[in-house]
């Protein structure tokens, strides 16, 4: 790097409140440079006391002020930014016009980006599309915005902070994301903190900076969260899934006693406990007993449906890892009496999984008495299997299904059942047999379409030689 270039670098992040960051790029990877640099940069940038910053006069020239030195340092930044702009002006021109993932949006990619970082606060700006974007301004915003992910950013936390308040509702997400995932725990913080006090920053944009702060970390970023998840203002509780989701990834430990004092809220808590199981599946080693039990009272909750408490009862068992103690029989045996079959079967299976042998009894008791009754019948052998595949018993669920296979001359019941059998061979990672199961079923160019869709089969399409029963 040419040495002006170099001592304007200096300056730039030196006038952007960043000392560390300033001798860090004087750095060099030569040691017989050693010498060539603290000649050409350093000496040029202190060759002048600065009593201020020194805390000394002992020079023999007469003493130049902070405020010179600082006015000097940001003419030579705004010399080198003028010399940019032009250039960073028709690279950004020629990107927006150009086939994306072609040759030439590489090209021009490499070219922008490799003017260094004293471009970087020239780029900032252009992360936001606009209040009307175009394909073009869309896919500039989303190169640039991923290539700043990638930059050292303090020569441009002004830039940013202004985008970050009065950019387009897109712009500003954008830069609120770049702070948050940034290096800049105080700096970038302070910027996201004072959004959260203006009344301009939307639902949507909060729910960004929450999760940026998050990510930030430092108990002065995190308190804001930690201060929602009390549920003290209106407002608070859209919020509350986004914080648990982003704890999750950083820091659970951080938030264990608010998370316990939400769950004791007995009416607002329902419409967070999948996001609460989310944050307890992270952390597994926070669901001690009060926490399960107070859990455990919020699914037979009448603001949670039936079949959403049932979900939760199947995740249940994860957060658990001393199965079959008698503790958990009884905080769960009142709701395998409940009104509901949905949560009453839930709660059965999670007992089953948790090795109550009564519990798996009764859950299969009515199955078994119709498969007698009726003489192994299709259905329901079909209808054990996906309680088999509940209980996480794929054998069995295999032996079922295959047997309903051969009980029936429906077309459509032998499809649907080499579906399921597909299915369990996909949950034991045997993708191989999966692939068969599903040539057997004849599947239509349709139902080819639809499972290729679905979540279950995600895992066999990405394979490149099994998952062509999905794709030819």
């Amino acid at each position: 790097m040419k040495t002006s270039v170099r001592f304007s670098l200096f300056c730039t992040l030196l006038l952007a409140g960043s000392p560390a960051g300033a001798l860090g790029h004087l750095r060099v990877r030569r040691a017989s440079s050693v010498a060539t640099v603290s000649t050409t940069i350093i000496a040029p940038a202190l060759s002048r006391p600065l009593p201020c910053a020194l805390g000394t006069t002992a020079f023999s020239q007469p003493a130049e002020s902070l405020e010179e030195f600082l006015r000097r340092m940001r003419e030579k930044r705004d010399s080198v930014h003028r010399e940019l702009e032009p250039e960073v002006a028709r690279l950004i021109s020629a990107l927006e016009s150009a086939a994306p993932d072609s040759d030439e949006f590489k090209a021009l990619e490499s070219s922008l980006f490799g003017l260094g970082t004293e471009a970087v606060p020239l780029l900032v700006p252009w992360i936001d599309p606009g209040t009307s974007p175009t394909t073009g301004t869309l896919r500039r915003a989303d190169a640039i915005a991923k290539h700043l992910a990638q930059a050292e950013l303090t020569s441009a936390l002004p830039e940013l902070e202004q985008l970050a308040e009065h950019a387009s509702q897109r712009g500003r997400a954008k830069t609120i994301q770049l702070l948050g995932n940034s290096r800049l725990p105080a700096a970038a913080g302070s910027i996201l903190r004072s959004l959260l006090t203006q009344p301009s920053t939307t639902k949507s944009l909060r729910k960004h900076v929450f999760h940026g702060l998050i990510r930030l970390g430092g108990q002065s970023n995190w308190d804001p969260a930690i201060e929602t998840l009390s549920l003290r203002k209106a407002g608070d509780a859209a919020y509350i899934d986004i914080i648990l989701h982003a704890f999750s990834e950083v820091e659970p430990a951080a938030i264990h006693a608010p998370v316990r004092r939400l769950l004791a809220k007995q009416d607002e808590a329902p419409t967070h406990l999948s996001a609460i199981f989310d944050y307890f599946e992270a952390a597994p080693h926070l669901f001690d007993y009060e926490t399960a039990k107070l859990t455990i009272e919020l699914l037979s909750s009448p603001k949670l449906t039936p079949s959403a408490s049932a979900e939760l009862l199947l995740r249940l068992p994860k957060l658990h890892p001393d199965r079959g103690t008698p503790e958990w029989r009884d905080l769960l045996e009142p709701l395998t009496y409940g009104s509901s079959q949905a949560r009453r079967d839930g709660a059965l299976i999670c007992m089953s999984r948790l090795g109550d042998r009564g519990a798996r009894k009764r859950l299969l008791q009515p199955f078994d008495d119709r498969i007698k009754e009726t003489g192994k019948s299709s259905s329901s052998l079909s209808a054990r299997g996906a309680t088999y595949i509940q209980l996480e018993e794929y054998d069995s669920a295999l032996r079922d299904f295959k047997r309903a296979i051969e009980n029936t001359r429906s077309s459509t019941l032998k499809q649907d059942n080499w579906i399921q059998v597909a299915w369990v061979y996909c949950l034991q990672g045997k993708l191989s047999r999966a692939s068969s199961a599903l040539e057997d079923a004849n599947l239509t160019s349709v139902m080819q379409r639809q499972l290729a869709g679905d979540e279950r089969f995600a895992q066999l399409l990405l394979h490149e030689r099994y998952g062509r029963v999905l794709r030819d």
